[in-house]
């Protein structure tokens, strides 16, 4: 999420394909914001004041739980966690990576 160039427009589109009922979603992401990427405005978290200051994995989760905004209708969340991955740049250098993920599935009517 925080490499594309609009989180919450990226959010948007995930919830305008998806079913209106009985959809699951599984989300996850490490949440590095980067100001090469996308301006501080645009971050879903990391932020001290505004409507996504906190954490990005607290204003996602509130974003799928509110049914009002982005995701609409919204969603319970099954559940959370992380997961460690690794990515490798070169044959010497590794990038150790911790992601956080949500399980979620959109309430139905």
């Amino acid at each position: 999420l925080e490499k594309v160039p609009d989180p919450a427009v990226h959010l948007a589109e995930a919830n305008r394909i998806m079913d209106k009922e009985n959809a699951d979603f599984l989300f996850s992401d490490p949440f590095t914001w980067d100001e090469a990427v996308n301006s501080p405005d645009l971050w879903l978290g990391g932020r001290n004041e505004g409507p996504f200051r906190g954490y990005g994995m607290d204003n996602v989760t509130r974003l799928l739980r509110d049914g009002t905004g982005v995701f609409a209708p919204g969603f319970n969340i099954i559940s959370t966690g992380e997961v460690e991955w690794k990515i490798r740049k070169t044959r010497h250098l590794r990038e150790h990576i911790t992601s956080q993920f949500i399980i979620a599935r959109r309430k139905s009517s």
